[in-house]
């Protein structure tokens, strides 16, 4: 079987180990997934690279998802 590959955006914070956790345990593999962590270095790259499908997923403040949402942010 092979695996999906995902691209997950964080900054170097605390908050943002979830997924790198979850990567190291071998929980997205156990999922199908091949999980690729982009460490990006600003809130405002991780939304621009969302909203350009440049990522598939990441960990975000609750605002910015609103604002991406809502269509603050542009696109």
């Amino acid at each position: 079987m092979s695996s999906i590959p995902i691209r997950i955006g964080v900054l170097r914070l605390i908050d943002c180990s979830p997924p790198i956790v979850a990567r190291e345990y071998g929980f997205f593999a156990d999922a199908g997934l091949e999980a690729d962590i982009a460490v990006e270095p600003s809130w405002a790259n991780i939304a621009d690279k969302l909203a350009y499908g440049m990522l598939d997923a990441a960990v975000i403040l609750g605002p910015l998802a609103i604002a991406m949402g809502l269509g603050l942010r542009g696109r």
